[in-house]
């Protein structure tokens, strides 16, 4: 990820969320309210899937912005002190402070900066490749945040299936920059949830009532999953 990368994303979001702000606060914003009751579900499915206890994961959120992401993982039972945020504008960090000092947040002005971090059991990208707008950066952040994993760990992804207007519109699919990884668990959905998720079992017939249920739900939008390296090279 180069700087002329880091200045236009910054310059974006700070017009999307100008300093000392918080612009997805779900009481303003109903999509926000779904899109993070969607989230903490898929950070439970990927922290089942980890392998750790989660007070005992070592957990890195890049791209933390206001740290709402970040603090998430601590109603899953993680520690703060295990738990770190990172973002690239100095602003976002400043005010994830403020709101959760039990957490460190650290800003970032280089992909190098996080090789100090050290290694990490999770780190999750929480709609972040969908801001990037060259292929070429995205491939650089992957490769440095693969450096950031530990070798039984694993990196949660959870974004949009296509990217952000301003970063292209075009599709986004982890392993096209993850190239070496594979997905242990990948969910395609909709933010809000769709019918045949919220249907009983119904003595076996729920996924034959489902599919026909879901025709009349909300498209899918995003995607979340838990990309690994495979066990040769761990």
């Amino acid at each position: 990820m180069t700087n002329r990368m880091f200045d236009s994303v910054r310059a974006v979001y700070r017009e999307i969320q100008p300093e000392k702000t918080d612009c997805w606060n779900p009481i303003v914003v109903e999509n926000e309210l779904w899109h993070r009751l969607r989230l903490f579900s898929e950070m439970r499915s990927v922290l089942l899937r980890i392998g750790r206890l989660p007070g005992e994961c070592r957990i890195l959120d890049i791209g933390c912005g206001a740290g709402h992401s970040t603090r998430m993982f601590l109603e899953l039972g993680c520690k703060p002190p295990n738990v770190t945020g990172v973002d690239i504008r100095p602003e976002a960090v400043v005010y994830a402070k403020s709101m959760n000092p039990a957490i460190t947040f650290t800003h970032i002005t280089n992909l190098s900066d996080l090789a100090a971090l050290g290694k990490f059991h999770l780190v999750a990208l929480c709609t972040v490749f969908s801001s990037i707008p060259e292929r070429v950066e995205r491939i650089a952040l992957a490769e440095a945040i693969s450096d950031c994993v530990d070798n039984q760990g694993g990196v949660f992804w959870w974004d949009r299936l296509r990217a952000n207007d301003f970063a292209g519109g075009d599709e986004l699919q982890p392993l096209d920059y993850f190239r070496k990884w594979q997905m242990e668990y990948h969910h395609v959905c909709s933010v809000r949830w769709r019918p045949g998720e919220c249907l009983r079992p119904l003595r076996g017939y729920a996924p034959l009532i489902a599919a026909f249920l879901d025709r009349l739900g909300y498209r899918p939008s995003h995607m979340a999953a838990l990309l690994r390296r495979p066990a040769r090279e761990t």
